[in-house]
Order: C-alpha cells, then structure tokens, then sequence
C-alpha cells in the first residue's frame, strides 16, 4: 500500500528546496541567522551527527492575503523558512522523536504531536513546536530519517498540515 503521507512531505520538501538555493550558512534574509541557529541548535540537541544532515537554502514569503494573518499589519504578512534533512539510520525513529520533544519542552516550545492514521502502512511520527514567531516541524521515518522544517515571522503558519485525514494528534 502506498504511503501518501511520506508521498506529500517530499513533495513539501521538494517544494523549499525548489524556492530557496540549496546551501547552509545564514544571512539570507530577515530572520535567516536565527533560523539557521534554530535548525544547528535542534541537531546538536537531538544528538544527530552534523555530517548526517543537510540544510536547504533560505527562502522568504509573503502573504498579504492570507486569512490567517489578517489580523497583522500588512507589512507584517511574511515568513522566513530553511528546510534540513537528518539521513536514514543514523538515529532511530523513537530516539529522534522523544530527543525532539524533550529539546522543544525544554526551550518553552509548545508542542503537539502527531502520527500517521493508516495502520497498514509503517508508522511515520511528526510534530510541531511553537514558540512566538518560530515554528518547529519535524516528521520522523520508521528508518530514522528525518525532516526538519523551521519558519519564523509574524506570519509563520506550520509547515506541515498535520491536522490532515493523514495524520492524528497524539497525547
């Protein structure tokens, strides 16, 4: 049976990588260098090797006319985003998973949790972490690989819409 949700976050993958340059660093633009120290920082914590993972390029949205952020300044209608991928077998899935949780706990994230509905297909856990204008998202493959997606701004909405028939929320 096909996973369609594995299908659709590398679609979304594909999609960052598409807009922004592919590359590390920082420096891109509003809010790059703090979201390039969100996404080292998340690593480093998690305890996944630096030579195991890849970031992807800076890439900046507006969004005037989004509903969502309607209630902000015009001016205010943007996000920054990088994308980072943590290769296969390095971590496994639950070590990841309950590392990423413990990390954005302890950062005063807010954070929900969420696992893929098919019971026919190999689990896949995610999760989203908040914390003022900064959005952590990560979904995590029964092999251990990982996605890492983190946007900041007045605007910044999940990566993922985990909230999906795809996905359930976990307690």
């Amino acid at each position: 049976m096909k996973d369609h949700g594995r299908e659709l976050r590398h679609w979304v993958i594909f999609a960052v990588v598409a807009i922004g340059a592919c590359g590390g660093g920082g420096g891109g633009g509003p809010r790059d260098d703090e979201i390039v120290a969100t996404i080292e920082a998340f690593w480093d914590a998690v305890g996944a090797p630096t030579d195991a993972t890849f970031q992807f390029g800076y890439d900046y949205q507006t969004h005037k006319g989004t509903t969502s952020c309607q209630h902000l300044p015009e001016d205010d209608r943007w996000y920054a985003q990088r994308a980072a991928q943590l290769n296969p077998d390095v971590m496994t899935q639950d070590q990841l998973h309950q590392a990423a949780i413990n990390y954005l706990d302890s950062e005063g994230y807010d954070v929900e949790r969420y696992r893929t509905r098919s019971r026919e297909a190999p689990v896949s856990l995610a999760l989203i972490g908040r914390s003022n204008e900064m959005i952590v998202a990560l979904s995590v493959e029964p092999n251990g690989s990982a996605e890492l997606a983190v946007r900041a701004g007045p605007c910044a909405v999940p990566t993922y819409n985990f909230g999906t028939n795809l996905y359930e929320r976990v307690e």
